[in-house]
């Protein structure tokens, strides 16, 4: 395979998984099933209540309200179509573009990286096993109890080497109380040969911060409902001279178990 070739298959297949992950979540988010009630953005502060007084009436508490875009914190989850307003609006928002957690991350921060470029020999696999005990290694099956087998799996093996990149995607069906709407990530590892790791992802701005998972520094953009999983859901991290990149709709809390089970000693 050539390395233009490698290069259009690498990135196909990674954009195949990204709008895959979205379109599989944003159709049960439109759908109108109830969910939870999701708690404000991490560190994004709701809007105060009013305080009764004796001599006044008991005053209507204030909805939260996402500070960045309006939108209510507690949305009526059975209306039909309810989604769309918070992910069209998290689309108008400015895109993130700087270094974080020691990663370049935005739209100029480059394409995705070519490992074929430096590689002898590449060959490429559709199996996940493939990369057990490697630098790249991915979770055989979904971290998350009840979540669906992996699939659309590329893995870059060199000769003399052994795998040098990975990606695969993983999704949700509805689980009560944890993915009310089910929910989908597209997971890449890859070992990278320039310093410093850059990725090109559009995320919102305001989503964007700075967390330590699994131990040490992540950048994770937090979706705008974040126990409903809608926005984009997305954690990008660099250690050990391996960069690992998630995305995709997922509720927060299981976006950082999944990292979790990656970084992990023990993978599933």
């Amino acid at each position: 395979m050539t390395m233009l070739r490698a290069r259009v298959v690498i990135g196909a297949a990674l954009v195949a998984l990204v709008l895959g992950a979205a379109g599989f979540a944003l159709g049960r988010q439109i759908g109108g099933e109830e969910g939870s009630p999701p708690a404000a953005a991490a560190g994004t502060p709701a809007a105060p209540t009013s305080t009764p007084t004796a001599a006044a009436p008991t005053a209507t508490p204030t909805a939260a309200v996402d500070p960045h875009t309006g939108l209510s914190l507690d949305p009526d989850t059975s209306k039909p179509w309810w989604a769309i307003p918070y992910h069209e609006a998290d689309l108008r928002l400015p895109r993130f573009d700087g270094v974080i957690a020691g990663v370049h991350i935005g739209p100029g921060a480059g394409d995705f990286y070519d490992p074929t470029a430096w590689c002898d020999d590449p060959a490429w696999y559709s199996e996940l096993s493939v990369t057990r005990g490697s630098r790249v290694e991915l979770p055989l099956v979904h971290p998350i109890p009840g979540g669906l087998p992996p699939h659309a799996i590329y893995v870059l093996s060199c000769s003399g080497r052994g795998p040098v990149g990975a990606s695969a995607s993983y999704s949700l069906p509805v689980i009560p109380g944890l993915a009310p709407f089910g929910g989908a990530l597209s997971v890449n590892r890859v070992v990278v040969d320039r310093e410093p790791p850059a990725v090109s992802l559009h995320l919102p701005a305001p989503r964007v911060r700075e967390m330590e998972v699994a131990g040490a520094p992540a950048a994770v953009a937090v979706p705008i409902l974040p126990d409903l999983g809608v926005g984009i859901t997305a954690l990008v991290t660099y250690r050990d001279g391996v960069l690992t990149w998630m995305q995709g709709n997922m509720p927060l809390p299981l976006l950082l178990q999944f990292a979790e089970a990656i970084f992990g000693e023990t993978r599933p």
